[in-house]
This record gives C-alpha cells, sequence and structure tokens, in this order.
C-alpha cells in the first residue's frame, strides 16, 4: 500500500514551507490520532451514522496531506458504516491503526520535517 503521494507532498512542501508544515503534521497527526479513537468508539457502539462523519472527516485530513492510504481505508470504513458490515468495519480498522504510524514518519519524512 502506498502510503503517501509523493508528488502532492512535493507540491505541499514547495507551497508552504517546513515550519508550516511542522506545525500542520503535528495537528494532523492528534486529529488522526483522536479520530482513531472515536472510530474505535462507534465501532464498539454499532453507531454506524457517526462512524460514517468520523471516517470522512479522516478521509479529507488524510488527502489533504496526500497520506493516500490512510484516505483509502477512511473510504472503504466510510462505505462498510453505510452497509452496516462490521466484520469488514473490523479488519478495515485494524489496518488503520498499524498504518497510522507508518504514515506519520512517513509524512515527516516526505516533507523533511
Amino acid at each position: 500500500m502506498i502510503l503517501i503521494n509523493q508528488d502532492q507532498a512535493a507540491s505541499i512542501k514547495e507551497s508552504l514551507g517546513t515550519d508550516t508544515l511542522k506545525e500542520l503534521v503535528e495537528i494532523y497527526t492528534t486529529c488522526a490520532q483522536n479520530t482513531l479513537k472515536e472510530i474505535s468508539q462507534h465501532i464498539v457502539t454499532g453507531d454506524y451514522a457517526m462512524l460514517k462523519v468520523a471516517a470522512h472527516t479522516l478521509k479529507g485530513s488524510s488527502a489533504t496531506f496526500g497520506a493516500q492510504g490512510m484516505q483509502m481505508l477512511a473510504k472503504q470504513i466510510e462505505g462498510f458504516a453505510l452497509e452496516n458490515n462490521m466484520v469488514a468495519l473490523n479488519d478495515c480498522y485494524r489496518g488503520m491503526e498499524e498504518i497510522l504510524p507508518e504514515t506519520i514518519t512517513a509524512l515527516y519524512q516526505a516533507y523533511g520535517i
């Protein structure tokens, strides 16, 4: 799975510069971790509507930073929430848990921060 869209990362780096990117990636990191916790809670409670909202939020923020792998998994979770597919949701959530730390590291590397 491709974690980061390198072309998008290069474009963002050129546009924003290192200092701004460092701050924004720190914000993304905190938000992504918190949203992942929300997704977990919504899976446990079976709240598919809020699960879809949380996944949509993570999909958008991941897309903004070129975090392609997280964006793809968030999109899948959004779809599985619409289908009320708990088995697929759990599998996809575990995938997100695994790649989030790798994604954060890859963002820092891609942006040179």
